[in-house]
């Protein structure tokens, strides 16, 4: 998967500038096979570094230069550290004094200076890339890197702090290939890259469609123009990732309705979507023949991962979700699921506690900046997910939330992600995404898209359903719930609305 030369055993896959095509009207750039052996081959020799592996930090979109750099830069025998292009100046010269990479790529602001102890340094690019600035680390070396550490990458709770998850080579490669094999890739398949590169979702699409020597068409384009569904068209895309706020965004626009003749298969991560949402994606593949019985290639896949296991866990194969409706799915080739109780035990089907996954990807450990870099394996393939649930007797495994996101309003305790999916379960179909954030002495639930009298009658049915006084929970209509550059809900800016008085982006109450 990541080889330090030429040298793999991995079917070549294919590299597709998908936002090439829109100045001239024909296909982007493309690199298939050989050229893009040889093009990693390129881009590597000029990453090498006499003192051997090191850091390359990427502040990095979804588009092919940002992906040849990723791979070019594993290629070449470094770590990566991608992370998103648009975080803050300041958050990004914060992270580059906690890791010292030795290289940073990222598209400066015209007069932005490099960061203190780098220099500009010229990266030649297959064509010239507006804004993308190469800067290399001055002085002495810095304190090795682990020979197994292949990416660092930010966790959802990690944003806004330089702690990552440091993903081995190996695991990496092990995830990559189990998930290629969980979706049933094949060579012909075309993926929409649209998932930013530095979310694990995102460079999961990427690596398994390459890892079964499928092609892969990055685009910075999103779901709400039409440069998205242009490009699926002409590139002929046959897979579609998304995110439950992306899932929601689908149904609204009716994927029937958008002319993607080669779309057959979506894959749903990061999340918990909306089972309405969920349902009539099921249906559309369907529709196109995916998910039928006897049909191996296309379909609605639902899948449950989280970074710190490299980041795929399980996967419900379409010919499952009208048989085991919200289950996240069995475990993937090589992961191992299990549910254990307060002592670690495990506990039999059926019975809730801890999700606990064993496997290769299992991350090695957490870093928060260079020192941390040279750690061995911590966790010893495996992971604690934080997450409750149980599993069925085939082994399929039903979440019931995170263990963190509990609110206890007056001492009542309240699992807010149980709380969200009562709500999206109990809202008209084709209704818009649900939020619960704990307000301290209550709950507020935020509902997009939703008529007063929905609002008004939320209180009460909570209160029935948990058995809590109404005053517990407050509901908030918002035109539209802010989201992160990963496609997820933003619960970070909905709680900052709570501590601000509920008056940026809320539609008024009675």
């Amino acid at each position: 998967m990541f080889p330090t030369s030429s040298r793999q055993t991995d079917p070549p896959g294919s590299l597709i500038d998908g936002d090439g095509g829109d100045c001239g009207g024909g296909a982007g750039r493309r690199w298939s096979g050989a050229a893009l052996e040889a093009e990693l081959d390129r881009l590597a020799a000029l990453m090498k570094e006499p003192a051997g592996r090191d850091l390359v930090m990427l502040f990095c979109g979804s588009s092919a230069d940002d992906a040849l750099l990723l791979l070019a830069a594993l290629r070449a025998g470094h770590a990566a550290a991608p992370f998103d292009h648009d975080l803050p100046a300041g958050r990004r010269r914060d992270l580059v004094a906690a890791y010292r990479p030795l290289w940073l790529f990222q598209r400066a602001q015209e007069g932005e200076e490099p960061p203190p102890g780098y220099a500009a340094h010229p990266m030649p690019m297959p064509m010239p890339v507006g804004g993308l600035r190469g800067w290399r680390r001055l002085g002495g070396a810095e304190p090795t890197i682990h020979p197994d550490l292949a990416v660092l990458l930010s966790t959802s709770g990690t944003l806004g702090s330089p702690r990552t998850a440091r993903l081995s080579r190996r695991g990496l490669a092990a995830n990559a290939r189990s998930a290629a094999a969980a979706l049933r890739i094949a060579p012909g398949d075309v993926a929409a890259g649209h998932l930013r590169l530095s979310y694990a979702f995102g460079l999961s699409i990427l690596l398994s469609h390459l890892a079964a020597g499928a092609a892969v068409a990055m685009t910075g384009q999103g779901m709400m123009g039409r440069g998205l569904w242009d490009m699926l068209r002409r590139e002929g895309c046959t897979t579609l990732p998304c995110v439950p706020a992306q899932a929601a965004m689908l149904c609204r626009l009716d994927p029937g309705r958008l002319k993607l003749p080669a779309l057959r298969r979506i894959v749903q991560a990061g999340g918990r979507a909306a089972p309405d949402h969920l349902a009539r994606l099921h249906g559309f593949c369907a529709s196109r023949g995916g998910g039928r019985e006897g049909d191996q290639n296309g379909g609605l896949f639902v899948m449950y991962g989280q970074t710190e296991a490299g980041p795929r866990i399980a996967v419900l194969p379409p010919e499952e979700f009208p048989r085991r409706p919200g289950s996240a799915g069995r475990a993937i080739d090589g992961c191992r699921l299990a549910v254990v109780g307060p002592d670690g035990a495990p506990l039999p089907p059926g019975t809730a506690g801890q999700v606990v996954v064993h496997g290769p990807g299992v991350m090695m450990g957490y870093a928060a900046g260079r020192g941390d870099l040279a750690d061995g394996d911590r966790l010893g393939g495996r992971l604690e997910t934080g997450d409750r649930g149980h599993l069925d007797a085939d082994g399929f495994l039903h979440l019931a939330g995170r263990a963190g996101r509990i609110a206890k309003p007056c001492g009542h305790r309240i699992d807010l992600e149980e709380l969200e999916g009562l709500a999206l379960a109990g809202r008209p179909a084709g209704s818009g995404l649900v939020a619960a954030v704990d307000g301290g002495d209550r709950v507020v639930l935020f509902l997009e898209a939703a008529a007063m009298e929905e609002v008004r009658s939320w209180p009460d049915r909570l209160a029935a359903e948990y058995g809590h006084p109404s005053s517990v929970f407050a509901v908030r209509p918002v035109a539209s719930l802010p989201l992160t550059g990963r496609g997820k809900i933003d619960y970070a800016r909905l709680r900052a609305w709570l501590e601000e008085g509920l008056e940026e982006g809320l539609e008024e109450m009675p």
